[in-house]
């Protein structure tokens, strides 16, 4: 969302990228030219005035490719022989060139399963956020209406070893709100989240993955 109409990020955090994409669509690789760097060398080359025949060379022909997508309706346009051989060009020239490899992606259909674990921890717990007390769970409130619309659009999507914390939280929601034994299963299904979170805040390779 930034002015800037280059942008290099760390190889480490290229997965944010597969993220954007399933969260937001390819526009972002239509306006921005990212690239992905292993040392602070290779971001002083991409980022100074004087920069190598093939990083410049590679600028220009995305630049090439960015006027024709983002016309209106200018997504169709990754389907063009012209365009596909433009951004064959530029990994040619550029092989870190994180925008123009996702627009390959999304030419061929190409998404990822799944977002990684981080946005999908940022996910289950925007749903969550009005009912986490310091003590544990308020048993009758109810998630935030957006998080909660937003989990539901996205819970396929969320790393798998989230899976039963989705769950938890949408069985939380959803049951023993009306009906007699409402108390019962209220308290039941707060019991089940409680014991989610602590499952996964015990889990050592998702607090492995998470560092």
């Amino acid at each position: 969302d930034s002015l800037y109409h280059v942008v290099v990020i760390p190889k480490a955090d290229r997965y944010s990228l597969d993220d954007i994409l399933l969260l937001h669509g390819p526009a972002i690789f239509y306006t921005t030219q990212i690239f992905e760097v292993g040392t602070l060398n290779q971001a002083v080359e991409i980022s100074k005035k004087a920069r190598s025949k093939n990083i410049n060379q590679s600028l220009k022909t995305f630049y090439q490719v960015q006027q024709v997508l983002k016309q209106p309706d200018g997504r169709k346009y990754l389907q063009n022989s012209h365009v596909k051989k433009r951004l064959s060009e530029v990994l040619k020239l550029t092989p870190n060139h994180l925008s123009a490899q996702q627009l390959v992606k999304v030419s061929k259909g190409i998404y990822p399963r799944h977002l990684s674990l981080q946005a999908s921890f940022e996910i289950v717990f925007e749903a969550l956020k009005p009912v986490i007390e310091d003590d544990g769970i308020d048993q009758y409130g109810k998630l935030d209406p957006e998080g909660f619309e937003k989990l539901k659009r996205y819970r396929d999507r969320l790393d798998p070893s989230l899976e039963k914390l989705a769950g938890a939280t949408f069985s939380f929601e959803t049951s023993g709100r009306i009906g007699t034994d409402s108390g019962n299963e209220r308290a039941r299904v707060t019991q089940n989240l409680k014991e989610e979170l602590n499952a996964v805040s015990r889990n050592v390779k998702i607090r492995e993955r998470m560092m």
